[in-house]
């Protein structure tokens, strides 16, 4: 173990502590340094967490501009950090869960609201691009290959709340040809993280793709819902071919949720 002290008082260097102490040296293992001005304790205003211009820590661009932002809803995030992946600890928890969905208390909030995308919880939308002759990608390019679907899962998910994300990964596994496989070296995978509501783009976006699943959203349904979107589905009522086969009474459509409903066809 390489320890390194830096002591700013005058006449008082790492040396001179050896020199006082010398069996500090031996019991950490480190090399006295070299009286260094340049050393300095963090002082008010400072906004790094380095030693500047230290011989001893080169730490290149190791500064607030330079880190590279966690892919979130808000970026940096510390809860959303990346976890590790479902155990099989996990799936056996996921067997044991009683998944019905509780009624939504009196006063909360819509986690479709909270997200505020195209329909609810879909991201990455340009409505004027859509043509949705059924409810799946056609576009071979926005398909996970052999139905393999690497992901990351953020730390910030309770014990039950990872059971409950693997009961919806059990659910594919189980009835689909779908596979989600903890992520190694793979270029596209998804992020499940709590963000702001529940949401997820369609089919493979390229790179590290979000799956928001924020309050409210920790529930078997809604994931294995959000996971069919990242999947390659759209809402199956917003078929270019829907009113072939269905009525929609507009009048029981609860206020605020008609655009739940919009056929999309051009």
């Amino acid at each position: 173990m390489d320890v390194s002290y830096q002591i700013e008082s005058p006449g008082n260097t790492q040396s001179d502590m050896f020199q006082l102490y010398p069996e500090l040296e031996q019991v950490f293992r480190v090399k006295p340094l070299e009286p260094y001005e340049g050393n300095h304790l963090q002082r008010e205003g400072d906004k790094d967490n380095i030693l500047p211009e230290s011989p001893k820590s080169d730490i290149s661009g190791a500064n607030e501009d330079n880190f590279y932002d966690i892919p979130l809803g808000i970026p940096n995030e510390e809860r959303n950090v990346p976890g590790e992946p479902l155990t099989p600890e996990d799936f056996e928890n996921a067997l044991k869960l009683e998944l019905l969905v509780p009624p939504q208390e009196e006063g909360s909030v819509d986690p479709l609201e909270v997200a505020g995308l195209f329909q609810g919880d879909i991201a990455g939308v340009n409505i004027s691009d859509l043509v949705l002759e059924r409810n799946a990608i056609r576009d071979l390019g926005l398909r996970w290959s052999h139905g393999i679907v690497p992901y990351v899962i953020s730390a910030s998910f309770s014990v039950y709340e990872r059971s409950v994300i693997a009961a919806a990964f059990l659910d594919y596994h189980q009835h689909s040809c779908i596979k989600f496989v903890p992520r190694t070296t793979q270029q596209d995978y998804v992020y499940l993280l709590k963000g702001a509501g529940c949401s997820s783009a369609v089919g493979r976006q390229g790179g590290s793709q979000q799956v928001s699943l924020g309050p409210g959203c920790l529930y078997k349904g809604i994931i294995v819902h959000e996971l069919m979107h990242a999947v390659g589905f759209w809402h199956e009522q917003s078929r270019g071919d829907r009113d072939h086969f269905v009525t929609v009474l507009w009048d029981n459509i609860q206020r605020g949720e008609t655009v739940l409903w919009d056929n999309i066809q051009r």
